[in-house]
């Protein structure tokens, strides 16, 4: 059996204790709660028996494993206070685990649990050390359990010291505190080794210097009028201050204590005292108060996060009734635009050789502002409905829709000279008509913003991984200035005016529209004359097109 760690069982107490490291045991290996219970509650009824029978025991916990697998161990050393063997929790143990081994040696029984456990992860020499320095390093849960690991080094160190007197300064010496004595005049007169381990200095060095340079600054004063004498008190007394650790830069709060000794005439002879680190109770302590502060500030943001939601939710309302609006104002918008460009057409159509030059121009211009605010109102329902109408996503082949974008743009293809490279293209989930748009807005873009006189190259690649698919898109274009690169993916912002470059300012605005509806991103990245590369992340494939 690989051990673990170890309890001694004394009094009910110490049920507690056995409890709660194998309930800790339990759950290292794996076991799920209901099991972590049963395990303990097995561990609590055996050691139960041994404080019922007013005997000495200890249990001690681990692992084993044989070719049936691996088991969680309890080892119970039992000497029975009688001439016989009993525990009476031995009979309802039996029913908690998967074996009970029995055995007796010497006047002392030996009784072993074996519970089986699956390993989740392998069990190793790393992962027992891992598991003995948790139970060594763990702090204490409850006061109780510091006192018995303190009375236990303590009660160890008395019976050393009822054998030999005379090793007084070595046991003094192995206590984990500053054990000291000083005389009337508050001079050092005598300090275990923990002095000098702790300050790297004698008691002679300590008195000359007065503590300055081992008491943090903010201490020292209270430090000196506690071991001067207090203005002749002779009361017990006590206090916390800061000491530094030699050749460190931190110091560590401990508890300083002094008490007077007398003669048989009451006359103060000199103080003994002793320095205990108390750092960690003042870290607890520290904590403790500002996880208070912790909860009134939790409480405190939870306060504003229920007015921010409150907000949100009138916000949702007003965007919802900003895209009621947005789509039934341009739809509505079309009716009178198609009438306008019907008549305009009839007019020039129809009348053309009637009209003097002046009235045909102004007819002409009316009919091209017309066909914008076709295009302009189309563009619009189109952004509109991507934030108001739930999308149906299935597995969509990009392949067969990157085809139908590019048969889409055939014309604008043939009449632009454009090249378009395309690879291997994966499957994605998605909303098809907005993934065809996506393409065709970005394609578009890429052919209109061509340089005069030079065919667009248009790079299509697919790259994946972790889960996500990128698309980029790498032309030849007049390119940007990249400081314009967040700029240019907002409602109605062009970088170029309307009479050398057509367009509504909406479509790569509906492009970032599609890419957040599909938990993805779209950026660029751009330099004048240079040509452009825009890339659209979407936030899981599910197979590749080969």
């Amino acid at each position: 059996m690989q051990e673990l760690t170890q309890i001694s069982l004394e009094n009910e107490m110490d049920l507690i204790l056995a409890h709660r490291r194998s309930m800790r045991l339990a759950e290292l290996v794996g076991l799920s709660v209901p099991a972590q219970t049963t395990f303990a509650t097995a561990v609590s009824e055996l050691s139960r028996g041994v404080i019922e029978d007013n005997a000495k025991g200890m249990i001690v916990l681990g692992v084993t494993s044989d070719k049936q697998g691996h088991y969680a161990v309890v080892r119970l050393h039992h000497r029975p206070s009688g001439k016989q063997f009993r525990n009476n929790g031995l009979d309802q143990a039996r029913k908690l685990v998967s074996n009970v081994v029995v055995s007796t040696k010497d006047a002392e029984a030996v009784i072993e649990l074996f519970y089986y456990f699956q390993p989740v992860s392998r069990i190793d020499v790393r992962r027992i050390d891992e598991w003995r320095g948790l139970f060594r390093n763990e702090p204490p849960m409850s006061a109780y359990e510091e006192l018995k690991g303190n009375h236990e080094k303590l009660r160890d160190l008395s019976e050393r010291l009822q054998r030999s007197e005379s090793q007084y300064q070595t046991l003094a010496g192995t206590l984990p505190m500053i054990i000291f004595s000083l005389d009337s005049g508050g001079k050092f007169s005598y300090a275990n080794q923990w002095l000098e381990t702790l300050t790297g200095m004698t008691t002679e060095q300590l008195n000359n210097n007065g503590w300055a340079s081992v008491v943090h600054e903010e201490d020292l004063a209270d430090f000196r009028n506690l071991i001067s004498g207090g203005a002749g008190t002779v009361t017990d007394r006590k206090i916390q201050v800061r000491l530094g650790k030699y050749k460190s830069n931190d110091y560590f709060w401990h508890q300083v204590s002094l008490t007077p000794v007398y003669n048989e005439r009451q006359e103060l002879q000199h103080w003994i005292g002793y320095m205990v680190d108390i750092h960690n109770q003042k870290v607890y302590e520290e904590t403790l108060r500002k996880n208070i502060e912790l909860r009134e500030s939790h409480e405190a943001m939870e306060r504003t996060q229920q007015i921010m939601e409150e907000y949100i939710d009138r916000l949702s309302i007003s965007n919802q009734e900003l895209q009621q609006f947005a789509y039934v104002a341009s739809h509505d918008l079309q009716e009178p635009t198609r009438k306008i460009l019907f008549y305009t057409d009839k007019v020039l159509s129809r009348h053309a050789h009637t009209l003097n030059a002046e009235v045909a121009s102004y007819v002409g211009n009316i009919q091209s502002a017309s066909y914008r605010m076709r295009d302009l109102i189309h563009d619009l329902l189109l952004y509109a409905q991507l934030n108001s109408t739930p999308s149906a996503f299935e597995e969509l082949a990009l392949t067969d829709i990157m085809h139908e974008a590019v048969g889409d743009l055939e014309a604008a293809i043939q009449t632009s000279g454009a090249r378009i490279s395309v690879s291997a293209l994966p499957v994605i989930r998605g909303d098809k008509n907005m993934l065809r748009r996506l393409l065709i807005n970005i394609i578009s873009n890429a052919i209109k913003y061509a340089k005069p006189e030079v065919a667009p190259q248009i790079d299509i690649t697919a790259f994946t991984g972790n889960g996500m698919v990128s698309l980029s898109f790498k032309d030849n274009g007049i390119g940007f200035e990249q400081q314009y690169a967040d700029k240019i993916f907002l409602l109605f912002q062009r970088l170029h005016s309307r009479d050398l470059y057509s367009g509504t300012g909406v479509g790569l605005a509906i492009c970032k529209r599609i890419a957040e509806a599909h938990g993805g991103t779209i950026s660029a990245v751009s330099e004048p004359d240079l040509g452009s590369v825009f890339t659209v992340t979407f936030a899981q494939t599910i197979a590749a097109d080969e």
